[in-house]
C-alpha cells in the first residue's frame, strides 16, 4: 500500500513478476482519470456513512495503467463528501480573499499613478498578486477598458458560474487502484485509507520526549542501524501496549494514556533502618485505575 508518487511502469513489472498483492492511488491529472472524474455521482455507490452522517461514495471500473495488454485491475473513484466540503469551503475563502484583494486595488490604488492607468501594468499587477493561481483565473473573470478619453481605466469582475462548476468536479474525489480484484470495494478504499495510519507512525519517531529517533548520539552505519531498530522496536511495543488498551475498551488517545502511566509514582516509606519499607502508589486517577488492572501492574509494586 502506498500513494502516487511512487507509480511507474518498472514498479509495476517487478510487482507482477513477484505476484505481490498492491493498493495505490493514480493522479486526477491522468489520461485515464478525467473520463473517470466526469461519471455523474448517480452512479456512485454508498460505501459507508461516516458518524458525522456524510457518506463515501464508490464508483467501481476496471483499468489497465501501469500495466501491459491483456491486463486489467480494479478501479475505485471515490467521492468523499466531508472532504468535498472542506475543498469547497477553502475554494470559497480563496475566491472571497482574491475579490477583498481585488476590490482593495481598485478603491486604493487604480489610476493614482501612471504606472495605475497602464492596461498592460494593471493587468500584471492584478494576475501576479491577486488572482496568483490558475484556479482563480479560470473562476474570477476581470476585464479592463478605458474612460474618460482614455485617462483612466475601469475594472470590472464576475465569477463564472461555469468554471467554477468545472474546478468542483474532482474535489473530493480520489481514484484507489488494486489487483486484489476479488476484494470488495470498501476493503479496497479503507486499505489504502490506512496509510494515514503508517504517517501517523513516522510523526511518532519525530516526536521528542516520546520514542525518537533523535537525538542521534552515533555516527557509524552499523550504530545509526541499532539506534533505528531500538526506535522501531520501541514504537512496536508501544503500539502493542496500546492495543491491549483499546481491546480492554478504553477508548482514549495513546498519549492520554502514555501520559497517565507517566503520573504514576511508587512511594517507599521507611520507618527505621530494620523492617522493610512501606510501598504505596500515589493516589490514582479513573482512568490509571483502569491501566493499573488491565496491564496487571500490581506485580510490580515493590519490585
Amino acid at each position: 500500500m502506498y500513494d502516487k508518487g511512487n507509480n511507474s511502469k518498472d514498479a509495476y513489472k517487478f510487482l507482477d513478476s513477484k505476484h505481490i498483492h498492491f493498493v495505490s492511488s493514480i493522479r486526477p491529472s491522468m489520461k485515464v482519470s478525467k473520463p473517470l472524474l466526469e461519471v455523474p455521482l448517480s452512479k456512485y455507490e454508498v460505501l459507508w456513512t461516516k458518524k458525522s452522517g456524510r457518506r463515501v461514495l464508490g464508483y467501481r471500473t476496471t483499468t489497465t495503467a501501469y500495466l501491459g495488454e491483456g491486463t486489467q485491475n480494479t478501479l475505485i473513484v471515490t467521492f468523499d463528501e466531508d472532504t468535498f466540503a472542506l475543498q469547497e469551503h477553502n475554494l470559497n475563502e480563496s475566491i472571497h480573499k482574491a475579490l477583498m484583494n481585488l476590490k482593495e486595488f481598485i478603491e486604493i490604488r487604480l489610476n493614482t499613478k501612471p504606472q495605475w492607468k497602464n492596461p498592460k501594468k494593471v493587468a500584471t499587477k492584478i494576475e501576479r498578486d491577486i488572482l496568483t493561481n490558475k484556479k482563480l483565473r479560470t473562476i474570477i473573470d476581470y476585464s479592463i477598458r478605458k474612460i474618460k478619453n482614455g485617462s483612466e481605466l475601469e475594472i470590472t469582475w464576475m465569477i463564472d458560474d461555469a468554471g467554477k462548476s468545472e474546478y468542483l468536479k474532482p474535489l473530493g474525489k480520489s481514484l484507489i487502484f488494486s489487483n486484489r480484484n476479488e476484494w470488495s470495494s470498501v476493503e479496497i478504499v479503507k486499505t489504502y485509507r490506512a496509510q494515514i495510519d503508517v504517517e501517523r507512525q513516522f510523526k511518532e519517531l519525530n516526536k521528542r520526549g516520546k520514542i525518537s529517533v533523535m537525538p542521534m548520539y552515533v555516527w557509524t552505519d552499523q550504530m545509526i542501524r541499532v539506534h533505528m531498530f531500538i526506535s522501531v522496536l520501541a514504537l512496536l511495543l508501544s503500539n502493542f501496549l496500546y492495543r491491549k488498551i483499546q481491546l480492554a475498551g478504553v477508548g482514549v488517545s495513546k498519549d492520554t494514556c502514555f501520559e497517565a502511566l507517566e503520573d504514576m509514582k511508587e512511594v517507599r516509606l521507611f520507618y527505621d533502618d530494620k523492617g522493610p519499607p512501606e510501598v504505596l502508589l500515589t493516589r490514582m486517577s479513573p482512568l490509571q485505575r483502569k491501566l493499573f488492572k488491565i496491564l496487571d501492574l500490581k506485580r510490580f509494586i515493590g519490585a
